[in-house]
């Protein structure tokens, strides 16, 4: 079982390389509103009426203020390291993100494979961004 979900991770890994963020049929985030996170505090579905393409990707948003704040600093917004999980960044492996398990530290979305990963960020997020931000340039577009 363990070998499935690690082979599954890997191929959707290889195969998302075609934007600068894991992404699947329905966007970034899984389609989830970017932007809800920060305002909202919760995951909120984006729809397909209110969509843009942003590094190679699509977003989706829940309304057309989000698009239109997302639009003004996608930066901001955007998750942190592709949406890969934040946590394995840092320990120089690159997967996708689970958009259920996150956390906005110092007003940046990071996402995580699974709560679990997130509550050990937590822990010491002042030591593991700065090691993940070490670890992502040569993990950003890895086996592209």
């Amino acid at each position: 079982m363990i070998r499935l979900l690690f082979t599954g991770l890997l191929l959707f890994s290889i195969t998302a390389h075609s934007s600068d963020y894991f992404s699947d049929e329905n966007g970034v985030a899984g389609g989830n509103d970017v932007v809800a996170y920060f305002i909202e505090g919760q995951v909120i579905s984006g729809s397909p009426k209110f969509e843009l393409q942003w590094q190679g990707a699509t977003w989706r948003f829940a309304s057309e203020a989000h698009l239109e704040m997302f639009s003004t600093d996608p930066e901001r917004y955007a998750p942190q390291f592709g949406g890969a999980g934040a946590l394995t960044i840092a320990h120089g492996a690159r997967f996708p993100g689970n958009p259920a398990a996150w956390s906005i530290y110092n007003d940046r979305l990071y996402f995580f494979l699974f709560p679990a990963a997130r509550d050990t960020w937590l822990m010491n997020p002042d030591k593991l961004v700065p090691r993940a931000e070490k670890q992502w340039p040569a993990l950003d577009n890895a086996g592209e």
